[in-house]
C-alpha cells in the first residue's frame, strides 16, 4: 500500500477515534451530571419529608401535652365527666395519641416506648394521679427529644 494512502487511514482513524472518544467522554460526563443531580433531588425529597415528620410530631405531642396538663390540673376530678370542655379535651388526647401513634415505628423500642408512656399519662391525666402523670411526662419529653433529634441527624445526612 502507498505511504501516502496508509497516512490518510490512518489519520482518518484517528480522527474517526478523537470524535468517538470525545463523544462518549461527553456522554459520560452527562451521565455522572445526571446521576448526581437525582441524588441530589432524591435526599433534599427525604430531607423535607423527614423535617415535616418531625414539626408533625412536634406538634402532635405539644398539642397532646396541654391537653392533658388541663385535665390533669381540673381541681374535681369527679366533674370531669360532667364537664363539655373536659370531655372534648379527653377526645381529642385519644385522637392525638392515635395520630401519634401512626406516626412511630412499631419496629423502634424508642417510639413503642414513648406509645406506652403516652397510654400512661393519659390515663394518669384522666384519673387525677399527679405523680404517675408527670413521670410519665417527664419520660415522654425526652424520648421525643431524643427520637426528634435522631429524625433531624438523618434529615442533615441527607443533604450531606
Amino acid at each position: 500500500m502507498d505511504p501516502a494512502v496508509t497516512a490518510i487511514v490512518s489519520a482518518l482513524v484517528t480522527g474517526v477515534l478523537v470524535v468517538a472518544g470525545s463523544a462518549v467522554g461527553a456522554w459520560l460526563s452527562g451521565r455522572a451530571t445526571v446521576v448526581a443531580t437525582e441524588r441530589r433531588v432524591r435526599a433534599e425529597f427525604l430531607s423535607t419529608r423527614r423535617q415535616e415528620w418531625v414539626d408533625s410530631l412536634r406538634d402532635h405531642l405539644a398539642e397532646w401535652m396541654s391537653r392533658a396538663n388541663r385535665l390533669q390540673v381540673e381541681e374535681d376530678k369527679d366533674s370531669i365527666a360532667d364537664d363539655p370542655d373536659s370531655k372534648v379535651d379527653i377526645q381529642r388526647l385519644a385522637l392525638l395519641r392515635h395520630k401519634i401513634d401512626l406516626m412511630l415505628s412499631a419496629h423502634d423500642k424508642e417510639h413503642m416506648e414513648i406509645s406506652k408512656a403516652l397510654e400512661d399519662a393519659t390515663n394518669a391525666a384522666i384519673a387525677g394521679d399527679a405523680d404517675n402523670y408527670f413521670s410519665a411526662l417527664t419520660f415522654i419529653r425526652d424520648k421525643a427529644r431524643s427520637i426528634t433529634k435522631y429524625a433531624w441527624e438523618q434529615a442533615k445526612d441527607d443533604i450531606g
